[in-house]
C-alpha cells in the first residue's frame, strides 16, 4: 500500500511533464478548458496535479491524475508568459508497477469525482454575479468565465418550465449542453415570458438543436422562427461528414500547437487545414 508519507510535493515545469497513454481521460480534455484557466488565475492551484518519475528518464515525469489542470497552465503560461505558470504544483509518487495499475490509477481518480448539480452552480454563480453585478468582475475576482456566468444568469431568469426542462432530460441527459440549447432556441425563437412564443416549441426546438441535423434547424429558424421545428426537412440535404485519420506523432505535435495558436479542440484545427488544403489543391470545377 502506498502511504501519503511516501509521497512528495514538488514544483514541476511544464515541459518536463508528459501525459502517458495508460491515462484513461480521452474525452472533454479541453472542455470548458477556458472555466478552469480563469479559475487558477483567480484562485491559485487548488489541487495538486498526482505523477510519477520515469525510472527510464530520471528528471521527467508523467501525468496520472490532473491532465485538464496541466492543460490549464500550458494555457495560462502561454497567454501570461513569465508570470509563473511555466511550473505546475504536483504530488510525486512511486512509479506504478505496471500499465494496468496505472490505469487503475486515472480510472479511480476521474471515477470519484461527484459533479455539483446543475441547480447548486446556477446559485452560487447567480449569488456572486448578485454581489457584485458585473460579468467581467465575477470572472475577475472569483474566477469564473465570463461565458459561464452569462449561461448561470440567463438560465436562471428562465420560466419555472424551462428550468425544468434543462434538468430533468427532457432536451438532453447533459443538463450544461440541454441549458446551453434552450439558450439557444430562446435566441433563435425570440422568447420571453410576455410574448406568444411558447415554452413547449422552445423545449422542442432546443431537442432538435442537440440532434445531428442542429445547423439545418438553426439557420432554418433564423430565417423564419415561426417555423415548426419538427417540419423542417433535413432528408435529401448534404450533411458534414466526418473522418477517422491516423497521423504520427511529429504531425500531431504540429497540430497541437497550431490548435493552441488558434484556441481550437485538434479536431477543428484539422477541419480547417484540411478545408484550406483542398480548396487550394483541388477544383470547383
Amino acid at each position: 500500500m502506498v502511504k501519503y508519507s511516501d509521497y512528495k510535493l514538488k514544483e514541476i515545469e511544464l515541459s518536463k511533464l508528459g501525459v502517458p497513454p495508460e491515462n484513461l481521460r480521452v474525452h472533454n480534455v479541453e472542455l470548458e478548458l477556458d472555466d478552469l484557466a480563469t479559475n487558477i488565475h483567480a484562485n491559485g492551484q487548488a489541487q495538486p496535479i498526482l505523477v510519477f518519475e520515469k525510472s527510464d528518464s530520471p528528471g521527467e515525469y508523467e501525468v496520472l491524475e490532473g491532465q485538464r489542470r496541466l492543460n490549464a497552465f500550458d494555457k495560462l503560461n502561454q497567454k501570461f508568459d513569465g508570470q509563473g505558470y511555466d511550473k505546475i504544483l504536483a504530488i510525486i509518487r512511486e512509479e506504478p508497477e505496471n500499465n494496468k495499475k496505472k490505469k487503475s490509477i486515472s480510472l479511480g481518480a476521474n471515477i470519484c469525482q461527484l459533479p455539483m448539480t446543475q441547480d447548486d452552480i446556477q446559485k452560487g454563480v447567480v449569488e456572486l454575479w448578485t454581489d457584485v453585478t458585473s460579468i467581467p468582475l465575477v470572472a475577475e475576482q472569483y474566477g469564473i468565465s465570463e461565458k459561464t456566468v452569462k449561461r448561470y444568469v440567463r438560465g436562471a431568469r428562465l420560466s419555472p418550465r424551462l428550468k425544468e426542462a434543462s434538468v430533468n432530460q427532457e432536451v438532453d441527459d447533459d443538463p450544461e449542453k440541454a441549458i446551453d440549447k434552450i439558450l439557444e432556441a430562446v435566441d433563435l425563437l425570440s422568447w420571453d415570458a410576455n410574448n406568444d412564443v411558447s415554452e413547449e416549441k422552445v423545449i422542442k426546438t432546443a431537442r432538435k438543436l442537440c440532434e445531428k441535423d442542429a445547423s439545418i434547424i438553426r439557420k432554418a429558424l433564423q430565417d423564419d422562427p415561426e417555423r415548426d421545428p419538427d417540419k423542417i426537412p433535413t432528408d435529401g440535404v448534404p450533411q458534414d461528414k466526418s473522418f477517422r485519420v491516423t497521423i504520427p506523432p511529429e504531425v500531431d505535435a504540429s497540430l497541437s500547437k497550431f490548435a493552441k495558436s488558434r484556441e481550437k479542440k485538434k479536431s477543428d484545427a484539422a477541419a480547417e487545414i484540411l478545408i484550406t488544403a483542398l480548396n487550394q489543391l483541388v477544383s470547383s470545377d
